[in-house]
This record gives C-alpha cells, sequence and structure tokens, in this order.
C-alpha cells in the first residue's frame, strides 16, 4: 500500500461477510488481505461472522497481517435458536446464517462484500461483491466431489443434500440474485464452474496470490541444496487434504530406497484429525506440528525441498502457491484451480501410483532439481500478494466509480 493510496478520499462503510475468520483456511486468509486493503479506502469496515469479536494479536501471530481495530469491526451473527447447540460449526451453515443476518444490516453500507462465497442479497443501489472459491449452494454429486466428499452412498448424499438445501432456505438464496453480483474466482477453473452452475459468464478470474516473509535475498533464505530431502504440507488438516495419500505417496517412495519423511504442518482437530494421528502412529518418517505460527511455519517450510498437495480439485490452492514460493518443487493432483499453479505436468499427477512414479523419476534425476527449483521461484512470481492487490484495488476503485454492468467485460483482461 502506497502513501498515495492511504491518502485517497475514503468511501464511508463497507459491510465483509464470511462464515467464519478464527477458522484460519485459505478463504479466511484472503478475507483477512481484504480487510487490510479495505482499512485504507474506507472509514468503517464492519465485518460480519460467527466467530466473535476482533483479536487483532490472534490474527496477526496466525498469518502476520495486522488489522487496526480503530477502521475494522466484528460482530457476531446470531444462530438460530435450533441451531444454537450444534458442537461444531458447518461452514456452509455458518456462511448462511451472516448472509441472513446481512439482509437487516445491508442498507446502511457503501459497499457490501462476500468473502466467503455467493451473496444473494439484494443492496438496492449499492453494489455487492462476492469473491467465489467454488460453488457452494449445489447439491449434485459432481459438486460434492469437487468439495472433497467423492463416492457418497446414498444415506450419506441424502443427508448432505438436505444440508445445502437448509442453507439455502436460510440464505435465502436465488439463482437470478448470485448471478447479477460483481463475482471475483479464485481461479479460471472456478470461474467455469460458476458459469456452468449459475448460467453466468460475469465474472473476473483473479488468482488471491500469496504473502509470505521469507524469499530470496533474506538472510534466513535457505539454498535448495542445503535443504533436507524430505516433503512439507501445509493447511488445515481436514478431511478434503486427504493426507492419508501424502502419507501413502512418502510411505512407497520409501520402499523404493529414497530416504524421505513427511512434515504435516497445520492444525486440525475431529474425527479426521483423530484418524491422522493413528495413522502416523509409528511411523517416525511422519511429523506433524499443528500450533506454529506465521513465521515458525515459514521457516519450518523453507527447510524442505519438497512439498506435497493431495487435494482433488483444489480450487485455487493458497497452500500449494505459498510452497511454490517457499522454493519448494511441489507436487499436485492434476485438476482443479492450482494446474493454474504448478505449470509443470511433470508435477501432477492422476493417481497415488502415478504420483509415486512421476515423484521417483524426478528424486532420481539430481541433475534437474536445481532446474525445477529456479522453475518454481519464477512461476511463482504470477501469485504474489502485490500482484493481487493491484488488480483488485483497480476493479474496487471501477467498481464506486461505474456502471457494474460492463465490469467484468472491462477485467477480463486484467
Amino acid at each position: 500500500m502506497t502513501e498515495t493510496e492511504r491518502d485517497m478520499p475514503m468511501v464511508r462503510r463497507v459491510l465483509v461477510l464470511h462464515p467464519d475468520i478464527y477458522l484460519f483456511g485459505g478463504a479466511e486468509l484472503l478475507c483477512v488481505r481484504v480487510l487490510a486493503l479495505l482499512q485504507y479506502r474506507f472509514s468503517e469496515v464492519f465485518v460480519l461472522h460467527t466467530g466473535g469479536p476482533l483479536d487483532v494479536d490472534r490474527i496477526q501471530n496466525w498469518c502476520g497481517i495486522t488489522l487496526d481495530p480503530t477502521r475494522v469491526r466484528f460482530e457476531t451473527a446470531p444462530w438460530p435458536f435450533g441451531l444454537r447447540r450444534l458442537k461444531r460449526k458447518p461452514i456452509l451453515l455458518s456462511h448462511a446464517i451472516v448472509i441472513r443476518a446481512a439482509r437487516r444490516r445491508h442498507r446502511r453500507n457503501d459497499l457490501i462484500m462476500s468473502t466467503g462465497g455467493e451473496c444473494p442479497v439484494l443492496a438496492g443501489p449499492f453494489p455487492t461483491i462476492q469473491f467465489i472459491h467454488f460453488p457452494i449452494f449445489f447439491f449434485d454429486r459432481e459438486a460434492f466431489a469437487y468439495q472433497g466428499a467423492a463416492n457418497l452412498v446414498m444415506g450419506q448424499y441424502v443427508i448432505r443434500a438436505a444440508y445445502v438445501l437448509l442453507s439455502r432456505l436460510l440464505a435465502g438464496w436465488q439463482r437470478q440474485i448470485v448471478r447479477s453480483q460483481i463475482t471475483i474466482a479464485n481461479s479460471e477453473w472456478t470461474a467455469a464452474q460458476f458459469a456452468q452452475r449459475y448460467g453466468s459468464d460475469n465474472v473476473v478470474s483473479l488468482h488471491f496470490g500469496t504473502d509470505v516473509s521469507l524469499e530470496p535475498g533474506h538472510p534466513d533464505w535457505l539454498p535448495f541444496a542445503e535443504r533436507c530431502n524430505d516433503f512439507v504440507t501445509i493447511g488445515r488438516v481436514v478431511p478434503g487434504k486427504r493426507l492419508e495419500d501424502a502419507i501413502e505417496i512418502v510411505g512407497r517412495l520409501r520402499r523404493r530406497g529414497h530416504k524421505v519423511g513427511l512434515h504435516i504442518i497445520g492444525t486440525g482437530q475431529g474425527p479426521y484429525a483423530d484418524c491422522i494421528q493413528q495413522l502416523i502412529a509409528g511411523k517416525p518418517w511422519v511429523s506433524w506440528d499443528a500450533g506454529l505460527g506465521r513465521d515458525a511455519m515459514e521457516r519450518a517450510a523453507i527447510r524442505h525441498k519438497w512439498g506435497l498437495h493431495c487435494y482433488r480439485f483444489e480450487h485455487y490452492g493458497i497452500s500449494v502457491a505459498e510452497l511454490q514460493r517457499f522454493g519448494c518443487v511441489v507436487f499436485v493432483h492434476d485438476s482443479g484451480g492450482q494446474r493454474e499453479v504448478i505449470i509443470n505436468p511433470n508435477q501432477r499427477y492422476q493417481t497415488v501410483e502415478d504420483a509415486v512414479d512421476k515423484i521417483d523419476k524426478i528424486l532420481n534425476a539430481e541433475t534437474q532439481h536445481a532446474t525445477l527449483h529456479a522453475r518454481a521461484l519464477q512461476d511463482s512470481e504470477a501469485h504474489t500478494c502485490g500482484a493481487f492487490e493491484q488488480k483488485f484495488l483497480a476493479l474496487l476503485d471501477n467498481i464506486l466509480s461505474a456502471p457494474a454492468a460492463a465490469l467484468a467485460r472491462e477485467y477480463q483482461t486484467i
């Protein structure tokens, strides 16, 4: 943020909607980064979510971003009485509760922005921007598979479909309202998914990018040759991350004679986290750090040569982009928006067997390692926070000063 940008005239108030910022995943990182920009463009930034009051220190420790409590204020959307007793608050339901609460507040704002998904709120003369990580109000099997829930048996499918329908009802979801909003997708793949489900190509595709402290030239940067020959994976430990695949891949590589290990960095709770804890028991070559702050996470990640991300149909992949910016050579499933981050097809796989074969070849080709590392750093330049911020602020300025109907067409070339 330049001094010129900070001194620009401010619009009065913006309302930002998000399920729960304290979930601390990729969508939450995007939200906090957007808030950090909005606090210099608006005199009042109100955040409506389900996670409680603003905790500046907690957020700063997690992602290294500082929010100004004199301009940014968090409000908690109330849960309906019948849902308050839920021990775990599902993300889509939280989003629906926030949308429901926003209907009583939207007329007091100059701009509404949803950073957690579709926003079926008619804001009258005020513009509404919705960030799409993936279209979340659908319950076809393809949509479920793209959100990490493939091969559901009939009972599981019915329960999840009912959950989406309940969320639609609470949010007041209407396809026509959603398709009319100003829409920013996190990848070209996600933009195509939105167009397919809403029948609209009025979407701007904008990679969210990443912000890291440790880069080449930093005193603590570790050259590739000095790193350990292990794999690292970062991000929340949730079913969609398929960490069981990562453990299986590294285990098979070890059986092929490679002296490699796996370092899991990320928070996790619930049955899936318990399952992973049991799975790694008795495997000294797997370690899990669940409570690292941002600085410690970066310093741990750059000690590794290899990154591994097993999410299938990842909608963009902030974790993937971060690992690549840390100088890791990253391997991902050959699907979704992460194909736009990891350009080298030799680092993308279809199955666990395919992953083992491709990684095995690369591990054996030591003369190629320096080239792969250099290419990773080069490809990562398109996924910086600076690139995202420049394009987003240009789009925001035009939204606040021009008719919304022509915006997406104008900014398809950003």
